[in-house]
């Protein structure tokens, strides 16, 4: 049975990984107060750069456009722990010009994943959060 898109990774439903936290959190143990704030908020910054870019260049068949756009979103999430979000860039930085891939449901699928992994950061940031 063919289909118009890839199957969606089989990754953990959470959009950052315990493990990706947990890093996160070490890296601010190690490195003083803002750590985690800043790279929180500077990859939330280029996510929603790099979305548009992504959404943009699908509405336009643009191929190179949405490769460069969901390469640099798959490192940046994969470097967070948006491990959902990276596998998913990742597929639609693997198709071809030819793939029978629905590119702009796949860019809506990266924005959906996005604005879960940019709202579990940002109530991380919650100063009323409990740190683990």
């Amino acid at each position: 049975m063919a289909t118009d898109s890839p199957p969606t990774p089989s990754i953990s439903n959470a959009p950052i990984s315990p493990q990706g936290l947990a890093s996160l959190r070490e890296l601010q143990i190690e490195s003083g107060d803002g750590v985690f704030e800043e790279l929180v908020t500077i990859f939330i910054a280029a996510g929603v750069a790099l979305v548009g870019r992504i959404k943009t260049a699908a509405g336009q068949n643009d191929f190179s456009g949405l490769k460069n756009a969901a390469h640099a979103l798959k490192g940046s999430s994969a470097s967070m722990g948006a491990l959902h979000l990276s596998a998913l860039c990742d597929m639609l930085d693997r198709t071809e010009p030819d793939a029978n891939v629905n590119l702009i449901e796949q860019a809506d699928k990266i924005d959906a994943e996005f604005q879960r992994a940019k709202t579990f950061l940002q109530d991380e940031l919650a100063p009323t959060k409990p740190r683990t």
